[in-house]
C-alpha cells in the first residue's frame, strides 16, 4: 500500500509536468493500483498513540490547482448524489481535481506520518478506515470519470507527455 500511496501522491505533486493525455492515463493506472491495493488492507488495531499533525491542509489548495491546470476541459464530470438523505438522486457535475486532492491529503498524511515515525498499524489503520468512509469514494468516482475521457479520446497514451 505504502508504494502505491508514494506512487500517487509523486504523481499529483508533479501535475504541472504532464501534458493531459499522459498525466490521465497515468493517474487512471494509479488509481486502480491504489485501489487494488487499499482493498487488501488487513484490519489492524491502531496503538493509543495519535498520529503526528502534519501541515498537509495547508497544501491541498496547491495540489487542486495544479491538477485542475493539467485538466483544462475535462475538469468536470457528472454522478449522482443523494438527496437529503433519501433514496432519490440528484445528477451533479463535480471537479475531478477536489477528488485527486483529497486523495493526496488522505495518503500524504500518512506517508509523512510514517517519515516522522508514526507505527506502521497506526497508519495502516487510518488507510483503511479513509478507504472506506472518505477517500475510497473519491477514488473509485475519480476513476469513472478519468476512464471515461479515456475511452471518449480513443484511449490512453502511452508515452510519456512531459513538458
Amino acid at each position: 500500500m505504502r508504494e502505491q500511496a508514494e506512487r500517487y501522491c509523486s504523481l499529483i505533486e508533479r501535475a504541472g509536468s504532464f501534458g493531459r493525455g499522459a498525466f490521465v492515463a497515468a493517474l487512471a493506472e494509479s488509481l486502480a493500483g491504489l485501489l487494488a491495493a487499499a482493498s487488501r488492507l488487513p484490519d489492524v488495531s491502531p496503538t493509543d498513540a495519535d498520529l503526528p499533525d502534519l501541515p498537509v491542509q495547508e497544501q491541498v489548495r496547491e495540489r487542486f490547482a495544479a491538477v485542475q491546470q493539467v485538466m483544462g476541459d475535462w475538469e468536470g464530470y457528472w454522478t449522482t448524489l443523494a438527496t437529503h438523505g433519501d433514496d432519490a438522486q440528484e445528477g451533479v457535475m463535480l471537479p475531478v481535481s477536489d477528488d485527486l486532492a483529497d486523495i493526496w491529503r488522505d495518503l500524504k498524511q500518512g506517508l509523512l506520518a510514517l517519515e516522522a515515525g508514526a507505527l506502521a498499524d497506526d497508519v495502516l489503520w487510518e488507510w483503511r478506515f479513509g478507504f472506506y468512509t472518505h477517500w475510497g469514494r473519491h477514488a473509485t468516482e475519480a476513476l469513472r470519470a478519468l476512464h471515461a475521457r479515456l475511452a471518449d479520446s480513443g484511449g490512453p497514451i502511452r508515452e510519456r507527455d512531459e513538458r
